[in-house]
């Protein structure tokens, strides 16, 4: 694996009593606050000449080791020993020891402990680091693996405290608690000897397209005969299950298949009345593939055994996509195979002859760096002749899953749902799949925040999961760590669709169409005719008042759930389905379209056009900028009939639009805190960007800087802006075209000592 990949790996640790493994997902490196005063300070690399600090490796000062690790993961490459140094001391609020011993522990083994290894520490850190001085070297030479290193301590007390923990070489889990990758499916044998209930993909995984139907059969593989069993079939999103049959069953067998397309199971119970016992296949199943499912993709089946009247184990199954989806890279024919076919279209198309050769750049840069040449056309010829497979040739791992969320709400739809989110890349595919490697959600981010939804099965109290993401480009994430997800109750007003969008429920009856003018064609002509009497009525009286020809322009923020209407999830799951049904709204903005006097904006079909775009916030019913403009589009057509010379702006060409962080009021109704939603921003191009700092006489001139700057940035790490400091990295993500103090002559002392500060700091060249 490449360093590059380094910078994108977190550590993975599971909650464990002191001593062993601690959580720290939230952070590379843990260190022990509860129990201690801690400074990681520095960390030097031990080789067998010499000693690396980080100062040299990476140029940075001594100070915030943590900060070193967590932005460089440390990947051994001939190094004999880690030394870590800094202060600690035990709280004086947990316990009345002293530290008495330094040392360290590798993965969970037993701390070693050097004799004579505390050393006081200096004034000027007493009590903020600790009252002694820490100075520890771990051995790693000869580790290949991920592992896990800690530094521990002694206290006076004789209890162990661990003080520091970080990994090496990638993510590091405990034994026996690694995740099985859903890529990396394992085909088992039944038992000779006993029992099995095996469902096809045991042995050999059923090949599927896309859009196919196909059947899978579940059997009992052994000597022993069964007269009963129960189990709960689980499968994966991407399939559909139609019809199960029980081709064993006779007259009298009691059998049944309890489906429940919300949670993709299905309680499937067979009896027999009697007679001997039997053996054979128990039941057939009949799935759709979904239309969308990816080449190489495995689609799982499982079970779990409720009862059975012999002792049996389960031998799961599944379907391997072999054909469609996005080309898969080499195909480029998207044939299904790699061959001289493959090779001869690409040496043609770089050869100059682009123009008569159609084929997909995705699958022709088969090294991912972005050009379509030659280097491409001998990695295909080595993989079509078979001496390389193109397999995982990306260089970079996708950025692995961090915030990991979860809640659960009743979304009045699907009912008790289970929420999840995460942050990542942006434009990801997420799994999460639970710890055997079964799929059990399977969508998109919305930019860089995921949202799903998991209804947990009636038979589970909890599910133990781990997240896995791929954005374009890029090869599978690391699987995140463990996650826990358990239906507590609470929440509301909100549910989850596809492609991680969320809506407010309670528009429901404007999205199915329920909510209309109702009545024969006559009463709904009468009330709506009624509707326009009363707004030219009041139009006359707003006239009469202001002296001008006033016109009224109505806009109303559409229901988002109509306008992403085919992001949601069928009825058959839990879903609304999909309705693009007509509201009383667009019934009035229909009957009104030519009038001259009142504007009825109707955005249905302007969003419906360009819903590609982020119109509403992710979790929220408000428009976004971008749902702002077409509003305002609108509205601008609308008045450039009344003045011809009114300019309209064009959303692409005169503006800058980005997603940004924002909105999220169904956040609370689902009871999702820590999270975040998608939002965007819209503003001008072609006027310069200003980062403002000042004192309280900048708000008197904030007005005016509008018709200066297309945007202004306020030096958001300071606690109450604007103030006169700012950093390197906020000027480096802001890129302002200026920087401008506001300050009153009083406080230029101030000001200008704050500039002088930065200058020697390095922060201004």
């Amino acid at each position: 694996m490449k360093k590059l990949t380094a910078a994108i790996l977190a550590v993975i640790l599971l909650v464990l009593p002191a001593g062993a493994v601690h959580d720290h997902t939230a952070a590379q490196v843990w260190m022990n606050r509860e129990q201690l005063h801690v400074c990681f300070d520095t960390v030097i690399f031990n080789y067998p000449d010499r000693d690396v600090t980080q100062m040299e490796k990476y140029g940075v000062s001594d100070g915030s080791a943590q900060n070193v690790i967590n932005s460089n993961p440390i990947y051994l490459d001939g190094e004999t020993g880690i030394s870590c140094r800094g202060w600690a001391g035990i709280r004086d609020d947990v316990s009345s020891a002293v530290i008495v011993k330094y040392g360290y522990k590798i993965n969970d083994g037993e701390p070693v402990f050097y004799e004579d290894s505390v050393y006081g520490a200096e004034q000027a850190v007493h009590n903020a680091g600790g009252d002694s001085r820490f100075h520890v070297l771990i051995p790693v030479e000869g580790i290949e693996k991920p592992a896990l290193l800690t530094v521990t301590s002694l206290g006076s007390d004789g209890n162990v405290y661990d003080l520091i923990e970080f990994t090496v070489n990638g993510s590091y889990y405990p034994s026996g608690e690694e995740p099985v990758s859903p890529f990396e499916h394992t085909l088992t044998e039944p038992d000779p000897d006993g029992l099995s209930l095996v469902i096809d993909g045991g042995t050999e995984a059923l090949n599927v397209r896309p859009g196919d139907t196909v059947k899978a059969k579940i059997s009992f593989a052994g000597d022993q005969p069964v007269s009963s069993a129960s189990f709960i079939l689980s499968y994966d999103p991407d399939l559909s299950l139609k019809d199960v049959s029980f081709p064993i069953s006779a007259a009298g067998d009691t059998v049944n298949a309890d489906t429940d397309h919300k949670t993709h199971t299905s309680v499937i119970s067979w009896q027999k009345q009697s007679g001997a016992a039997v053996g054979g296949v128990l039941a057939e199943l009949t799935f759709n593939v979904a239309g969308d499912v990816k080449k190489g993709d495995f689609l799982h089946i499982s079970a779990d055994i409720l009862e059975c009247s012999a002792d049996c184990k389960v031998i799961n199954g599944g379907a391997a996509v072999t054909e469609g989806g996005p080309a898969g890279k080499g195909d480029l024919n998207v044939d299904g195979e790699i061959n001289n076919k493959d090779v001869v279209l690409l040496f043609k198309y770089v050869s100059g002859d682009s123009g008569a050769v159609r084929l997909s750049e995705h699958a022709a840069d088969v090294n991912n760096d972005g050009n379509v040449n030659n280097k491409d056309v001998v990695l295909i010829f080595r993989a079509a002749s078979g001496a390389a497979e193109l397999d995982n040739v990306y260089d970079e791992k996708t950025l692995k899953a961090s915030n990991i969320r979860s809640w659960t709400f009743n979304d009045g739809a699907a009912g008790t749902v289970i929420g999840v989110y995460c942050e990542t890349e942006p434009d990801s595919e997420v799994l999460v799949c639970d710890k055997n490697g079964r799929v059990i959600l399977r969508e998109n981010t919305l930019d860089r925040y995921f949202y799903g939804r998991y209804i947990l099965p009636a038979h589970k109290s909890s599910e133990t999961v781990y997240f896995y993401v791929k954005t374009e480009g890029k090869d599978w994430s690391e699987p995140s760590a463990p996650v826990t997800l358990t239906y507590t109750g609470g929440g509301g007003n909100a549910l989850i669709a596809h492609d991680s969008h969320v809506f407010y429920n309670q528009y429901r009856a404007h999205y199915n169409g329920s909510a209309v003018i109702g009545g024969s064609a006559e009463q709904q002509a009468q009330q709506l005719s009624n509707a326009k009497n009363f707004l030219t009525a009041q139009l006359g009286r707003i006239r009469q008042a202001t002296g001008k020809n006033t016109k009224i322009i109505i806009a109303v923020c559409t229901n988002p759930a109509t306008v992403y209407h085919d992001v949601q999830y069928s009825e058959e799951e839990g879903g609304w389905g999909d309705h693009y049904e007509p509201t009383s709204y667009t019934q009035l903005a229909d009957y009104m379209k030519d009038s001259e006097d009142v504007y009825v904006l109707d955005m249905r079909e302007l969003f419906e056009q360009n819903k590609d775009r982020l119109l509403f916030m992710q979790a929220d019913s408000h428009w976004t900028s971008v749902a702002a403009y077409y509003a305002y589009y609108r509205a601008a057509q609308a008045i450039k009939k009344d003045f011809p010379a009114t300019k309209v702006y064009d959303l692409d060409k005169d503006f800058n639009v980005e997603i940004v962080p924002g909105g999220g009021d169904l956040l609370g109704f689902m009871g999702a805190g820590g999270v975040r939603a998608a939002n965007t921003s819209v503003t001008r191009s072609t006027a310069p960007t200003a980062y403002v700092m000042g004192d309280s006489y900048f708000w008197s001139m904030s007005g005016y800087l509008d018709l200066l700057f297309s945007r202004i940035y306020l030096n958001e790490p300071a606690s109450n802006p604007p103030l006169y400091d700012y950093t390197l990295s906020d000027l480096q993500t802001k890129k302002p075209d200026y920087l401008l103090y506001i300050w009153t002559e009083r406080n230029i002392d101030s000001g200008l000592g704050m500039i002088f500060s930065a200058i020697n700091a390095g922060n201004i060249r």
